[in-house]
């Protein structure tokens, strides 16, 4: 009898394991920068976890190993997307992304003026504080990479402990 016993607890086992790893292909990482370097904050299922500040971040590994910045869907890398100051000052907006390269973009005369005819002074004063966005794809991964969510670039502390440890001498045997 104890033998079966064990024989269902290592196929429970087993199917607990395939199945944590399936659920773990569907997570998205919630991700927050502190004085520069980003840290993982928590892991949800995908969908889930929201970004409330403008420091933080949603990242998801895709089926195909791209990292995708879930709070910064709209955006592809090299397309450049005009941005108002609001929507950058709001967390929940895309816009806010930190994987942003963001560049006043001088709005003119004429963009004042349609933006005052589509909107009114509102509309005048987003086309005024307008900013000039494109996607870094290269900081999307250099976050990802930091967090541990994909080990494609070694992070430089393991490097430099690989360099010491492979500069020092063998022990000398007799």
């Amino acid at each position: 009898m104890p033998n079966h016993e064990v024989r269902w607890g290592l196929w429970l086992a087993l199917l607990l394991c395939v199945f944590s790893g399936a659920v773990l292909a569907d997570e998205d990482w919630l991700i927050t920068r502190v004085n520069g370097a980003w840290t993982w904050e928590k892991t949800g299922p995908e969908g889930r976890v929201l970004k409330n500040f403008l420091n933080q971040e949603v990242l998801r590994l895709g089926e195909d190993g791209q990292v995708i910045a879930v709070s910064a869907l709209p955006f592809t890398p090299g397309e450049t997307t005009t941005c108002s100051e609001t929507a950058r000052r709001n967390p929940k907006h895309a816009c806010s992304s930190a994987f942003l390269d963001c560049k006043a973009a001088g709005g003119g005369v004429f963009s004042v003026m349609l933006g005052f005819v589509l909107d009114g002074g509102k509309g005048a004063s987003e086309a005024r504080n307008a900013f000039s966005c494109t996607f870094n794809e290269q900081a999307l991964q250099e976050a990802a990479v930091a967090v541990g969510l994909i080990d494609k670039l070694a992070p430089k502390k393991a490097q430099k402990r690989a360099e010491t440890e492979a500069n020092t001498a063998p022990p000398v045997t007799d």
